[in-house]
C-alpha cells in the first residue's frame, strides 16, 4: 500500500477543519480565528495539489509496461467468501437477538451499556447454533449500575436459551 493515498486523506481533513473555523459565526469568534481557518484552508488545498503532481499518473505512467490484469477469484474462493459472510451475518444477527432479549429483561433499558473492551464478550459456533456471551452494564431495580454476564443461544434465527448473571 502505498502512502499517497493516506496523505491526500490528510490534506483533505486539513482542507475541512480549516473550512470549518472559516464558517463559524462571526459573533463567537473573533475575525482574527475565521483568518487562521482560511490560511489552514489554503494549505491543504496547497498540500492537496503537492501530491497530485508528486503521484504518478494512470495509463500514462507505466513506462510501456503492459498493465497488470485484475485477478479473478476461483468459485473455491467466492464460496469461502461467502460461507464467511453467512457466518458473520448469522453472528451480528445473535447478537442483536441477544441484546434485545437482555434490554427486555432490564428494569431500566435506556441504562444498557456495553464496555468498549469487554472481557466475557465472546461469539462461537456450534452444532446447536451461535453462542452469545457479554458483559453488559445496567441499573437495577435501586437504579445502581450494575455490571451482568448473559449467554444465549441462537439456532436457526431464534433465540432458544438466555440465562443472566449478576456480578459482584
Amino acid at each position: 500500500m502505498t502512502i499517497l493515498p493516506l496523505l491526500a486523506y490528510a490534506a483533505l481533513a486539513v482542507i475541512a477543519f480549516g473550512l470549518v473555523n472559516l464558517v463559524k459565526p462571526m459573533r463567537r469568534l473573533g475575525v482574527a480565528h475565521r483568518l487562521r481557518g482560511g490560511q489552514i484552508a489554503v494549505l491543504g488545498v496547497v498540500a492537496l495539489l503537492a501530491l497530485a503532481a508528486v503521484a504518478p499518473g494512470g495509463d500514462d505512467a507505466t513506462d510501456g509496461e503492459a498493465p497488470s490484469a485484475v485477478p479473478v477469484p476461483s468459485a473455491e474462493e467466492i464460496s469461502a467468501d461467502a460461507e464467511a459472510a453467512a457466518r458473520a451475518r448469522a453472528e451480528l444477527d445473535a447478537q442483536a437477538l441477544c441484546d434485545g432479549e437482555f434490554r427486555g429483561r432490564a428494569r431500566y433499558p435506556e441504562t444498557v451499556d456495553y464496555p468498549l473492551v469487554d472481557e466475557y464478550a465472546a461469539v462461537e459456533h456450534s452444532d446447536d447454533g451461535v453462542l452469545v456471551q457479554a458483559g453488559p452494564r445496567a441499573d437495577n431495580a435501586f437504579g445502581v449500575s450494575q455490571r451482568y454476564v448473559y449467554r444465549c443461544l441462537v439456532a436457526n434465527g431464534t433465540l432458544t436459551t438466555f440465562v443472566v448473571q449478576e456480578l459482584q
